[in-house]
């Protein structure tokens, strides 16, 4: 197993992630393995349709993802109607068919948890007030990778779990019975990685064909590090349907359902637990978060990255300003930023977090460094600090007036603190969330009001310069209190 990119920036910018599946199909043409390609692309009125294409400036132009069911009598029609050899990328539940029809010569399959007709689209486009006839443009995994549109009017640009929150409604039952999650029976599998990187996995000699004429970089990957990326698809797929042992009111519930449902109180225990803790040490919260798995991939479908891209029309980085971001996580927030850093230093209580901000760091060309957060005072002088994100991160801090009083000490004079948290009222449903594990627990937390944090905030030398506060899920649920400070005292 392997993960890697597109050697050519132009494909990476259009691809859904790492544009490898993009320079196999350029690379499969140019050295005439096939003489056209099967690609999916969007028609005149925006729906997804297949086509057969001859060259690489076509195959670039229909790069990227489209989350809609296909009609696959059309899709085979299209094939039979030429004798010349095609290369074709697929979903796990075309396989068996495509390799019935002798001149598909190489198949790309990709990874799938499920899919959704065009109805959940157009259900999205009417929820957005959006007329086909003023679309320019439209992106299942545009910028930000989320769904967007550009009209005559606005552009829209909205997180990935707002189209993923749609399955709720308009997935298929074939896609929750199907256990073919890593599309096995490709030539070659691919799928979501990390960010920018595309996880490659070469099942046939004609997949190693293709790999060895792609214009690609890739490197090795451990099977425990592509089960812990995608272990919630892993688990329903392959064992969620397959271990079922009791039938209720005419339905199979699965060992895993069971699971779960016993589970319950002990996470009740251990959320209250954490809610009714009244001091703990940063210690605390870097062994809770070193327990928390998944959790890049849990927050690729919450509103996780809202706390950057919500902030960053916000606050103006300048040149050269050396950046601190306390309590980094996975290095999330210098990867967003990473083209206005030039110096940024990472700390986390988290040893596991720090080893992927590492990686992160590393992997995206970013000039910085990891420090691991035992306690206060922090390791550097004072005033070192031209800004300071601090995302996320108040609410796990049990002594709010020690912590802050020192993020001001290293902070220049007029520096600026980037400051998020979530709203006080968010607090029964992380609580919830993590009852039922539908999501990562956040551990040791208190939440604040607003004016709580105004008063900790003017009290330790800064003063608010903006405020803004966001909801950030779809159905209003959620709100994150934004604060931009600066450094008064």
């Amino acid at each position: 197993m392997k993960i890697g990119y597109s050697n050519n920036k132009e494909i990476r910018e259009r691809s859904s992630s790492g544009g490898v599946v993009t320079s196999l199909l350029i690379g499969a043409l140019e050295n005439n393995l096939v003489d056209k390609i099967v690609v999916v692309d969007l028609d005149e009125n925006f729906k997804p349709k297949y086509k057969l294409v001859s060259t690489k400036e076509e195959i670039i132009q229909a790069a990227g993802s489209k989350y809609s069911l296909m009609n696959m009598i059309e899709l085979v029609r299209l094939i039979k109607s030429t004798k010349e050899r095609l290369a074709i990328v697929c979903l796990p539940c075309h396989i068996r068919l495509l390799r019935r029809l002798e001149n598909v010569k190489y198949i790309i399959g990709l990874f799938c948890g499920y899919n959704m007709p065009y109805e959940a689209t157009e259900f999205l486009l009417k929820k957005l007030k959006i007329k086909k006839d003023d679309i320019i443009e439209m992106s299942y995994r545009g910028k930000n990778n989320g769904f967007s549109v550009i009209t005559k009017t606005k552009e829209i640009h909205l997180p990935k779990y707002y189209y993923d929150f749609l399955n709720l409604m308009f997935v298929s039952e074939g896609c929750l019975k199907c256990k073919k999650f890593m599309n096995e029976e490709a030539d070659i599998s691919v799928g979501d990685c990390y960010e920018n990187y595309t996880l490659i996995t070469s099942r046939t000699s004609l997949g190693k064909e293709l790999l060895n004429c792609a214009d690609i970089t890739t490197k090795s990957i451990t099977e425990e590090e592509v089960f812990r990326l995608h272990k919630h698809n892993i688990n329903h797929k392959k064992f969620g349907f397959s271990r079922s042992i009791l039938k209720v009111f005419g339905r199979y519930f699965p060992v895993k359902f069971l699971g779960w449902l016993c589970g319950i109180r002990k996470r009740f225990k251990d959320e209250l637990y954490y809610c009714k803790t009244k001091e703990w040490s940063y210690e605390d919260v870097g062994r809770f978060w070193d327990t928390v798995e998944e959790y890049d991939k849990f927050n690729e479908i919450s509103a996780h990255n809202k706390r950057f891209s919500g902030t960053q029309d916000m606050i103006i980085i300048p040149e050269n300003s050396k950046i601190l971001d306390i309590d980094c996580r996975t290095g999330d927030g210098a990867v967003f930023f990473k083209d206005k850093i030039k110096r940024i230093i990472c700390i986390s209580p988290s040893e596991n977090f720090l080893k992927i901000c590492e990686r992160r760091l590393k992997d995206n060309n970013i000039n910085g460094k990891t420090l691991l957060l035992k306690e206060i005072p922090i390791y550097y002088e004072a005033g070192c600090f031209d800004i300071i994100f601090c995302f996320e991160t108040l609410e796990h801090i049990s002594n709010h007036n020690e912590f802050l009083n020192e993020l001001n000490r290293l902070l220049k004079l007029k520096g600026k603190m980037l400051l998020t948290t979530p709203s006080k009222l968010w607090s029964i449903v992380h609580f919830l969330v993590a009852v039922f594990n539908i999501h990562h627990s956040e551990g040791y937390r208190r939440f604040l009001s607003k004016k709580e944090i105004r008063s900790l905030l003017n009290n330790n030398g800064f003063k608010i310069l903006k405020e803004k506060t966001s909801v950030y899920l779809p159905f209003g649920l959620g709100l994150r209190r934004t604060f931009i400070c600066e450094k008064e005292y």
